[in-house]
Formats: structure tokens, sequence, C-alpha cells
């Protein structure tokens, strides 16, 4: 069997293991686990892929791009959702994927490594703060969402040591203990997405459609729409673009849920888009790195 095979079966054989551990004990450990992944695991990996990423250039137009996408989904839904609630919902299940919690094992299954789908996670944490600013100027609420500062603050770093030390990037880059440390509490993060669909019993809501629709066709489209001329000013690797594409094709992210709790939005179809989208989102993701 293949590393990108084995590393694949893990993920799957994690994941079905997270969604029998919530349907047995409930699924209480899920978000625990996940602020764990979040603090702890996280940031080293964005360091870490800084670290080891060909060259800092790249990834910062690769997160510029990922800005301009995201702000390109998310500004004219917001604007035309009158805040009205199911349709601010719709518009944040558009425009947050699940950008580490799926994407980083998913990438550690296919690739190895997370660089590839890095710079749009970055743009997230990024652009997460400004949104929740937004939310909370609408709505009200005190969202009890995680800090995107250990992410922001990792990249920072790393790219810092990358730029005016690569010496001793590549010396960290290259402790393979390390490496193989990370990407296993990576891959460890299905056991959170198996046991977060364990606990999805709304399938279906009405507006999961129209996600459907903006998550798996429009999203992909409007990444294609800005990187085919990007590509033609600016060699990037070919690895880097299927991370791109990836990321534009993940489900919702998780945080939608808490998000449309806090603010009084449709949690109901915030739970049934990530239950509906996140298999189909899986299959597209691999059909992308298999192409």
């Amino acid at each position: 069997m293949s590393m990108d095979a084995s590393r694949l079966l893990a993920a799957l054989l994690v994941g079905l293991a997270g969604y029998a551990a919530a349907r047995r004990f409930g699924g209480g450990w899920v978000g625990r686990f996940t602020r764990i992944l979040f603090y702890y695991v996280i940031p080293p990996t964005i360091f870490m892929a800084v670290a080891s990423a060909p060259a800092a250039n790249i990834l910062l137009i690769l997160v510029a791009v990922s800005c301009i996408h995201m702000a390109l989904l998310l500004t004219p839904l917001l604007a035309l959702s009158s805040r009205e609630p199911s349709r601010t919902t719709m518009a944040l299940l558009s425009g947050l994927p699940n950008v580490v919690f799926l994407a980083f094992p998913l990438s550690i299954a296919l690739y190895g490594t997370v660089t590839p789908v890095l710079p749009y996670a970055i743009a997230l944490n990024m652009l997460l703060p400004v949104l929740l600013a937004v939310l909370g100027s609408w709505y009200g609420g005190d969202a009890d969402a995680p800090s995107a500062y250990p992410h922001i603050a990792a990249f920072t770093a790393a790219l810092i040591v990358k730029l005016f030390a690569p010496g001793l990037a590549s010396t960290i880059a290259s402790i393979e203990p390390l490496h193989a440390l990370l990407s296993a509490a990576n891959l460890s993060a299905f056991a959170a997405i198996g046991g977060e669909l364990a606990g999805c019993s709304h399938i279906l809501e009405p507006g999961v459609e129209r996600v459907a629709f903006l998550r798996l066709v429009a999203s992909p489209l409007l990444m294609l729409a800005l990187l085919t001329p990007l590509s033609m000013l600016v060699k990037l690797p070919h690895v880097m673009i299927a991370g791109m594409l990836i990321q534009s094709v993940m489900p919702p992210a998780v945080a939608n849920v808490i998000l449309a709790r806090v603010y009084g939005l449709d949690s109901r179809l915030a739970a049934s888009s990530i239950a509906v989208l996140t298999p189909a989102s899986l299959v597209l993701a691999v059909a992308v790195a298999m192409a």
C-alpha cells in the first residue's frame, strides 16, 4: 500500500472511531478535543509548514488571493442578507469553510504536509476577527469562539525566520520526528470530524441545496477565475494550486454552528449543511488531488 493510500485509510479509520465514540458516549469531548488541536497542534503545524515551504513570496501571494476569494463570496451575500438570520447563516456557510480541522488532516493524508492548504487557513484567521465584529454589531452576543491570534502569530514568526534566517528555517524544517508527530496529531482531527457528524441529526434542511451550490460550484469556479490569470504571471507549484482548489470545496466549518447559536441564527441549517456537504467535499477534494 502506498504512503498516500495508507494515510487516507488511517484518516478514514480515525473518523469512524470518532463517530462511534460520539454515538456511544456522547459528543461532549469533541469541543474540548478541537480546542486542544486549535491551540497546541495547529500553531506549530503552521510554523513548520511555513519553514519548509519552497518560497515565502508564493505563500504571501496565495494568502492575498485567499482573502480576495473569501471577500468576494462573503461580502455580497452578507449585503444581500438584509440581516435576516437564515440568509446570514447561508452567507457564513458559503464563506467560512472548514479550512483547518478538515483541510489540514486531509492535506496530510494526501500530500504529507499542510503547506498546500496553509494560505487559505491563514487568510480566514485574518478575516475572522473582522467578521465577528460585523456579526456582533448586527446581532449582539458575546462570541465564545477561539482566538485566531495564535495562528497568525505562528505564521508571522515562521515568515520572519524564513525571510531573515533561512538557515535556521531549513534546520527546523528538517526535524523529521517533529514532522511525524504533527502529522499524526493532525490526522487525529478526523476523530473530531466524525464525532461532530454523529451529532448532526438535521439532514436536508431547507437551504442546504443553495449552500451546496455556493460551496461546491461557485466557490471553486471563482478560485479558478482568480488563479488562472495569476498563474500566467507567477510560476505557481502545481501542489499549491491543488491546495487552493481543495480549500475552495471544503464544507462549512463546524464553527458555523457555534456562531449560529451565539448570534441567534439558523443552527439547524448550519448543522445540516455540514453533515450533507462534508462527504461530498471529501470526494471532490480527493478528485482534485488525484487530477
